[in-house]
């Protein structure tokens, strides 16, 4: 009799321990779908011919070829341009370890004409440089496309040669499917929303933020990684942003 009670309790209790892993699978399964960030590329991107990218010669660095492959900005590498519903958006670029100590940003209108420009410190170890655009910069236009771009600042120069990247940006309305569901406080839930809808900057700031709010959450760094990753900037997708 107690040996065919040993066997009932074993058989229970595999079949608890069975259940439980399958559910804990399920749960995971469930938590990584939640923490999905697709990004839905949105139609048109920067003006033919006047996007992309350009690096200058005069690069401060002990590692000038490679330097020159990963200085980049943060967006989209097909198009090169990305949305934004923030009348002043958060940018990014990565800077690989470089002797510069300044960088000059500037964002001009379609037509060339300067719409704001500052400069920026730097760190020399390299990283994901955040530039937030201040209240003094005038707002973006709705519907305007703006090109904006970094240029390090060789042995605290800016030169004709200097190391410069660029990028395109474009103020949209905040589409009606979104209304009432953005609010102040960062979230996931934030972030799948503006990249359903194709907002690029604003889907990254987000996710920055959260990043920035929990330096620890390691499926955050997953999340922000597989998001660089698929959109073509898989060579810097482990950089952290410098907030």
């Amino acid at each position: 009799m107690k040996t065919s009670k040993a066997v009932k309790r074993n058989h229970i209790f595999s079949i608890v321990l069975i259940t439980s892993t399958f559910l804990l699978g399920v749960d995971r399964l469930l938590d990584r779908a939640a923490w999905a960030v697709p990004f839905n590329p949105p139609s048109g991107g920067a003006p033919k011919g006047r996007g992309g990218a350009s690096r200058g010669d005069a690069v401060c660095s002990p590692d000038p070829e490679t330097f020159i492959q990963r200085f980049t900005a943060l967006a989209p590498s097909d198009s090169n341009y990305g949305l934004t519903v923030s009348q002043r958006p958060t940018l990014f670029a990565y800077i690989p370890p470089t002797s510069a100590q300044k960088a000059f940003f500037t964002i001009k209108e379609e037509n060339g004409r300067v719409h704001h420009q500052m400069m920026l410190s730097i760190a020399s170890k390299g990283g994901i440089l955040r530039i937030n655009l201040p209240q003094s910069a005038p707002p973006l236009k709705l519907g305007q496309r703006y090109q904006w771009g970094i240029a390090l600042l060789c042995k605290g120069k800016l030169r004709p040669d200097s190391p410069f990247v660029s990028s395109w940006v474009q103020r949209v309305e905040l589409p009606t499917s979104l209304t009432g569901k953005i609010s102040p406080s960062a979230s996931m839930e934030q972030v799948a929303l503006y990249g359903a809808n194709g907002i690029w900057y604003d889907m990254l700031a987000t996710l920055a933020e959260l990043k920035q709010q929990q330096p620890n959450n390691s499926g955050l760094q997953s999340r922000w990684s597989e998001l660089l990753s698929s959109v073509g900037l898989g060579a810097i997708a482990q950089e952290t942003p410098d907030l």
